[in-house]
């Protein structure tokens, strides 16, 4: 019975991160490297001239931790539809880096890149959703943006998805499901998701084990074709 409370109460902080929104990004979300092995803060594709010079200029400087110039780098690529770079400016926007925090805007740099299949940008416009911050709230919107980041191996929403299939937020309560995702985000080094699964395993079934491994074992990344 303690530990059923323990592990309700680590899955509920785990929301409560969410629902904070974009003021309280988890420490791995504001990281250089996106769950899609992408860097989180440089634009993808930009392999000739001037798309590559300002991706560059703009990555160095988000690196080095002068964002408004990262900002002012980004934002003529994202106004150009380059999606790395709209999730780079709705990230900023998200975390008030290079500019005070709008989640509203955010959200309008989110939504395309979200689209499009990147997962960082998923995974933080999924918050917005679940929070009602930026947009009207919608955890079914949430969990769906969460889980199509987490299905491209984007560790933070693993956990995510790990915590809304225990609680039932956005998607029906599941805990083959979240045995899934926290298995997957345990092996990615997430300490949360060690915790989690550690107690999961005491509380679930035998057979429902099984079911779980089964769906790890067949589980594998779904990543788009991100141009």
């Amino acid at each position: 019975m303690a530990q059923r409370r323990y592990l309700h109460r680590l899955a509920a902080l785990t929301l409560a991160g969410s629902l904070l929104g974009f003021s309280m990004v988890s420490a791995s979300a504001q990281d250089s490297t996106g769950g899609d092995g992408t860097n989180s803060a440089a634009p993808q594709g930009t392999t000739t001239g001037t798309y590559e010079t300002e991706g560059v200029k703009g990555f160095k400087a988000y690196e080095s931790g002068d964002y408004a110039t990262a900002l002012k780098e980004f934002l003529p690529l994202a106004q150009k539809g380059q999606v790395s770079a709209q999730a780079a400016v709705g990230q900023m926007y998200f975390e008030g880096k290079g500019v005070a925090p709008d989640p509203v805007e955010a959200a309008k740099w989110l939504e395309p890149a979200a689209k499009a299949g990147n997962a960082r940008a998923q995974f933080l416009l999924g918050k917005l959703y679940l929070s009602g911050e930026g947009v009207k709230a919608d955890t079914a919107k949430a969990a769906s943006l969460s889980k199509a980041a987490a299905d491209q191996g984007f560790v933070d929403a693993q956990v995510d998805m790990t915590a809304l299939y225990y609680q039932g937020v956005g998607v029906p309560k599941d805990m083959t499901q979240a045995y899934l995702y926290a298995t997957l985000a345990a092996r990615q080094g997430n300490a949360d998701a060690k915790n989690i699964l550690e107690l999961l395993s005491q509380d679930m079934k035998p057979e429902e084990i099984a079911k779980g491994d089964a769906l790890v074992k067949a589980w594998q990344p779904t990543l788009p074709n991100i141009q």
